[in-house]
């Protein structure tokens, strides 16, 4: 992690957030600092919580997702990537009906489904399956859409409607939640109040889908898909 600074300062970084220190020497573990955000009052806490997001170079959130449609309603497994070049990636993994990726670099969305989600969840016809199976496709990025750090909280004009609810932990690290409507529908967001006022866990639709911060700062890289696995979208 690139947060620790000094002479000899060795990083373990575990599940989420799990930073740990080892001294060299005589020098003495440094002790966690408590973010002002605890004090703060609801609106306050997003904001300082959107800077921090905003200074890293990249995070990495996991958990359960719900994808529903008028189609369909699949419970998964969700992964959301984005680094601070304006790249970002989600992905969606259902145990039957297989992976669903959404990857945004430059101008470009990149999608990509396995065969099986394309027949069942999408319902695309055998032909179209065939012809896209093991391929992406590539569309104009939406207008205005920016891949950002602070991705999951919500917009500031719903800051306003978030209150208190409680305090806690998420995977060992303090944090303190709050929650409020969007329009989306109802949101939790729970801000580490240790170190940094990092997003650290993000819950909606009553709790069906929950991510949680697991990395940042890792220097992942998102790339676009080799060419020939390529194709635009019809």
């Amino acid at each position: 992690m690139e947060r620790w600074t000094g002479r000899c300062v060795t990083a373990a970084v575990v599940a989420v957030l799990a930073t740990g220190v080892t001294a060299c020497g005589e020098d003495e573990p440094e002790a966690p600092s408590t973010s002002e955000v605890a004090d703060l009052d609801p609106t306050q806490a997003l904001v300082a919580a959107r800077a921090a997001m905003l200074e890293l170079d990249d995070v990495t959130y996991r958990g359960r997702t719900l994808v529903a449609s008028q189609a369909v309603r699949l419970k998964g497994v969700g992964e959301l990537i984005v680094t601070s070049d304006d790249r970002c990636q989600s992905s969606f993994t259902h145990e039957r009906q297989g992976r669903l990726i959404s990857r945004a670099i430059g101008e470009t969305t990149y999608v990509f489904a396995d065969a099986a989600l394309m027949r069942r969840a999408l319902r695309y016809d055998p032909a179209k399956v065939a012809e896209l199976k093991g391929k992406w496709q590539s569309t104009s990025r939406m207008q205005g859409r920016d891949c950002d750090l602070s991705e999951l909280l919500p917009d500031a004009a719903e800051y306003d409607s978030f209150e208190d609810a409680g305090t806690g932990e998420v995977e060992g690290v303090p944090v303190r939640t709050l929650t409020g409507t969007t329009a989306a529908g109802e949101l939790t967001v729970s801000i580490a109040t240790d170190g940094e006022p990092l997003v650290m866990e993000v819950s909606s639709d009553n709790g069906e889908s929950t991510l949680t911060l697991v990395e940042h700062d890792s220097g992942v890289r998102i790339e676009a898909p080799p060419a020939k696995d390529v194709l635009p979208a019809s």
